[in-house]
């Protein structure tokens, strides 16, 4: 779980799955200003590797701060 910040100086914080082509919708809820964004990460299996998945949370709320918070790292790796 990583959080970062974010300063959108046109209101639009948009994040796009590059391969499908999907796109949220505008994150920036009150436009122009600062954000803080985090991020939950959780890798699925399901029927085995071959099949197996990526699961993200993305929780996006007003605030302010461009430090980098890592919450929790992935096991074996030092945050």
């Amino acid at each position: 779980m990583v959080e970062v910040g974010y300063e959108s100086p046109e209101g639009r914080l948009v994040l796009a799955d590059q391969l499908s082509g999907v796109m949220l919708p505008n994150l920036a809820v009150r436009g122009k200003g600062h954000y803080r964004v985090r991020v939950h990460y959780a890798w699925l299996s399901w029927k085995g590797e071959k099949q197996a998945g990526q699961r993200l949370l993305v929780m996006v709320w007003p605030g302010r701060g461009d430090k980098v918070t890592v919450h929790r790292a992935l096991p074996g790796k030092a945050p």
